[in-house]
This record gives C-alpha cells, structure tokens and sequence, in this order.
C-alpha cells in the first residue's frame, strides 16, 4: 500500500511506502527512492536521520536517505575524458566539483514504483542522454528487500545506451543511539580496510593510498568514531575493483545495545560524519538535528575514479549492467 507523502514542485506526488521483515521496518519515499525512517523492534528512535514533511527534503541538500548518482561522490574540476572526448558536468559544490551528479542528480529526482510487496520494493528513475553534462540516456534501478531475520538489503543497478560513468550510492545517515538527539562520536566503528584516500582542500581524493596504521584512520580495530577528536570524509579503500558480498564494517551504539553489521560488493566506503549538516528544521520524532546528528557509510566505486587510472573502473558501456549489493543487518542486545 502507498500514501501520497507530498507534491514536487511540478505537481508530480511523491510516494510513501513501507516494507518489513523480521523486527525491521523502514519507509520509502520515491524522492530519491530515498529511506525515510528505519525501526527496529525494541529501539524507541529510529535508526536514520529523515523528515516528516516533503517540504524539508525539497529545502536540505543533506541527501538524508537518498540512493545518489549517476556518480556519487565528486568529479573533480566536473571534468573526465570518455573515449577520447571531454565532458563537462554540472559543477554543484562551490562551483567546483560535481557532487552526486550534480544539483539534479538521482538524490534530486522523484522515482516511479516498478513493484511493491510486504519486504520489497523496486523503484526507478530515467535520465536522458546529456542530463547534467553526462553522456547517455540512463536508467537507475532501486532494490530494497529485507529478509525474515530483518537484514535489508539494497541493489543498486545502472544501464545506459552511450559509454557514461556510473557509480551509485545509498546515502542514509545513521545514529543508532538517540535518533540524532546527540552527535556519533561516541559510536565505536570498525572498518576492514588497510589504506584510505586523503584529500585535498576541495575534498577531491589524492594518490596514492594512504595506510591507516598509525593514523586517526585506522578502524581495523572497532573503536570510538571520536577518538582522533577528526571529522571523516573519506573513502575507505577495500579492494581494487569489485567482489563477492562480504562483510567489512560494523558500528556499536555507546551504549552497546544496538549493533549494525555491513557487507558489500563494492570497493571502497565513504565514511561521512556530518561535519556540512547545517542547523535545520526538526526530523523524525521532532528531534532537532545538527552538526554530526548522524554518520554515512557511501558503498561505492573510489570517488572520481575516471580521473585516477590507478582506481578501479567506473565506466559503463552499452550493454553492460552495473550492479552493487549491500546489506544491513541491525541487532539489539
């Protein structure tokens, strides 16, 4: 069953809809196929950060919940080359970068429902060759399903009928504490990687890897998120292209009580704590969200990996499907 949850600017109605399985529930609404609240049986706050009304989504670029693309992260100088042609994007951050496909990218737009059941939902958007600067007509598809157990999983999948890049991303924040009441510092965090991306003043990735040994970026060990007092936007390097599902992260709520446990296909994690959230209207249960309310974990290709030969490929060809799982499973001890 699906509810109208508001109206875009154009008159299109946004979609609510709701899944469950096992002592997890979330809602979707088809504005970036986004995540719109998460329960957990037994928790009394929701698990992500999300409002209630349309209106504060249309006014927030935070991306709270939102499925980002066609490439998620930055492109640097919004500039690649493709085949021997240079292709210039929609430059949305400081006029610099393109951030997640730039101001009217996948978190921007309002997605149809392809199917819908009790612990499933398929949602899609399509974006014509040229949108945003991008090469081909392009088609992004959603897959949300949660198991008995309550793990949800989410598969993301791109196509297009021109060579493009592609890398799409989930982009929920999490505090499993207090709902975002109080910052994610106190989260402890642990991270199966070895190196990160350091980056420069634009927030753009830099080469080569960076080991974590020794450095305020080194959660093999779980540990609390505050612990190096450093506020994290970086991705996280777990191979060189991409794998079979498996596990790679889990985060503790400080009380110890609620625990979440990640695997993915992907090769890399961005690790995003919140630091650019602004001040701003109340979210779920009328909890007033600031600076680090809640932390992202972005499963993805290496950011601006068309500009790096040395990171793994995010190009896409006529025919080829792009394709990235990730699982979320959610305990209460």
């Amino acid at each position: 069953m699906t509810n109208t949850f508001g109206k875009m600017p154009n008159g299109d109605d946004v979609q609510h809809l709701t899944i469950s399985g096992g002592p997890l529930t979330i809602s979707i609404i088809t504005l970036a196929a986004a995540i719109q609240d998460m329960r957990l049986e037994g928790h009394p706050f929701p698990l992500v950060l999300g409002f209630e009304e349309l209106d504060e989504y249309l006014d927030t670029e935070a991306y709270f919940g939102a499925n980002v693309g066609r490439i998620a992260n930055r492109i640097g100088g919004g500039k690649f080359e493709l085949d021997g042609k240079t292709f210039s994007v929609n430059c949305n951050e400081n006029d610099e970068t393109c951030l997640h496909g730039g101001e009217e990218g996948l978190g921007r737009q309002n997605w149809e429902i392809v199917s819908h059941d009790e612990s499933s939902a398929h949602l899609r958007c399509n974006l014509p060759d040229g949108h945003m600067g991008f090469p081909g007509n392009f088609q992004a598809d959603c897959i949300y399903s949660i198991s008995d157990k309550g793990e949800l999983t989410i598969t993301l999948e791109g196509r297009s009928d021109k060579a493009t890049i592609c890398n799409l991303a989930h982009h929920s924040y999490f505090n499993l504490n207090d709902g975002g009441a109080s910052d994610v510092f106190s989260h402890k965090l642990q991270i199966d990687a070895d190196t990160y991306l350091p980056t420069n003043e634009k927030t753009l990735p830099q080469s080569p890897q960076a080991v974590v040994d020794g450095t305020a970026f080194d959660f093999r060990n779980i540990r609390t998120i505050g612990l190096h007092n450093t506020n994290y936007d970086h991705n996280y390097c777990l191979s060189r292209e991409q794998t079979d599902l498996r596990p790679f992260l889990k985060a503790v709520s400080p009380s110890g009580e609620i625990t979440m446990e990640m695997a993915t296909t992907e090769p890399g994690v961005q690790l995003y704590t919140g630091l650019s959230l602004p001040k701003m209207k109340l979210g779920l249960d009328n909890i007033q969200y600031l600076k680090h309310s809640g932390f992202c974990l972005e499963t993805q290709i290496w950011p601006d990996a068309i500009n790096h030969p040395d990171f793994p490929n995010s190009i896409l060809r006529p025919g080829e499907v792009s394709v990235q799982e990730t699982t979320y499973l959610f305990s209460k001890n």
